[in-house]
């Protein structure tokens, strides 16, 4: 159930008619674009800005496969209940550290 006027959903009924009592004697919304030329919006505050000493990203490639049953007998319009179809198998990991807490020097200046 939805709001006909500002299509807020509601789960029961007797919401919704709370909901229109207050939404009937609100003006319609409309939305008021900005003109060309100054729809350009910058970040100016800088100094409101939290410094991390760290920051660490994974990421993972997988590849989905598909499991097979041969040990189970089912019929054509029966299924297994709960039971994934498919398995993710990790195939890459690629770690990304970087931060003011890890004093690193180029790679070209270090010593093995």
């Amino acid at each position: 159930m939805y709001c006909v006027r500002c299509f807020h959903g509601f789960r029961k009924e007797d919401n919704l008619k709370k909901h229109l009592e207050w939404c009937e004697n609100k003006p319609i919304q409309h939305v008021n674009l900005p003109k060309p030329g100054k729809n350009i919006l910058k970040f100016k505050d800088y100094h409101k800005t939290i410094h991390h000493p760290a920051w660490i990203a994974a990421d993972f490639e997988s590849l989905v496969e598909d499991i097979v049953c041969d040990e189970c007998e089912l019929e054509e319009h029966e299924t297994l209940p709960s039971v994934s179809s498919q398995l993710p198998t990790v195939s890459n990991f690629a770690p990304n550290m970087t931060g003011t807490i890890w004093k690193l020097s180029p790679i070209s200046e270090r010593t093995v």
